[in-house]
């Protein structure tokens, strides 16, 4: 359910619905008393009377990419834990002065509160009617309207126009443009031989997307192409003027066009059902 409760979330706010919810922790509420879900009861750190336990430390790295924590995982841990300090500080200061039952709170709470029903309603609903078995019979019947004009490329990314010049004479004496760009290439796509896949018009800097276009199926740049990257020595594997997306590359997409749908077909139903009645303005 938590694909399209955040899917949800997101799309009520760009439709108006609701503004997005901002996510709350386990110690979302004033109350100092720690949520626990995984990991150890063991205390990490006391705040008065309060204690934080490795499991309040666990819950808040799990919310960190792994890409931010690699290799940091002391200076990550430290953080959270200070950023736990400070919120508990705050959290038992907000209680001597009686913050929950200050009346602009309490608005508020509410507020909060019939967003986030709002919106689980939504999700359930989505869960019901987002099947695997709908995205894929939508993809297959609409696929078509996605397609746009492709071709299918790789390059290998050099530092220098004399690197790039020393290839392309390697490729005239038929050497392999894969092997050349996992040996040699300084981009990503290295690990690919040089590979970009499918690419479509608008989507890459010049002069790199004119020559792609320019060129034919199985020929290669016989001149180095330079953008602010490097010197790029381009390989064409295929052309399309009508390619269509595999369907995981579209799956988010048609989640996304067809959760629309879904709640507006569903507030509809409900006002169907409701007497609603408006107020003739002054």
């Amino acid at each position: 359910m938590r694909t399209s409760f955040l899917l949800a979330t997101t799309l009520l706010s760009i439709m108006g619905f609701y503004p997005s919810l901002v996510h709350a922790g386990p110690d979302h509420g004033l109350h100092t008393t720690s949520v626990k879900t995984t990991g150890s009861d063991k205390p990490v750190a006391y705040v008065n009377d309060s204690v934080i336990t490795e499991a309040d430390v666990l819950q808040q790295t799990d919310e960190f990419p792994d890409m931010l924590t690699s290799g940091r995982d002391d200076e990550v841990r430290q953080a959270i834990v200070e950023r736990l300090i400070q919120k508990r500080l705050v959290l038992q200061e907000a209680q001597k002065l009686g913050i929950e039952n200050d009346p602009t709170f309490l608005q508020q709470l509410e507020t909060l509160k019939e967003n986030l029903v709002f919106n689980f309603v939504i999700s359930q609903k989505l869960d019901t009617e987002l099947t695997p078995a709908r995205l894929k019979e939508y993809y297959q019947k609409n696929g078509q309207d996605y397609a746009f004009n492709s071709v299918k490329a790789g390059h290998i990314l050099l530092k220098t126009e004399e690197e790039a010049k020393a290839i392309i004479k390697k490729l005239d004496k038929g050497g392999d443009f894969t092997e050349l760009a996992i040996e040699n290439s300084t981009g990503p796509a290295a690990v690919n031989g040089g590979m970009l896949g499918w690419l479509a018009p608008n989507t890459m800097v010049e002069p790199f997307e004119s020559a792609v276009f320019s060129m034919e199926v199985g020929s290669y740049s016989k001149e180095p192409v330079k953008t602010q990257f490097g010197y790029h020595v381009i390989k064409i594997f295929d052309k399309n003027a009508n390619h269509i997306p595999s369907f995981e590359e579209l799956e988010y997409e048609i989640q996304e066009r067809l959760a629309e749908s879904v709640i507006s077909d569903f507030v509809d139903t409900l006002k169907q059902k409701a007497k609603i009645r408006y107020e003739e303005s002054n």
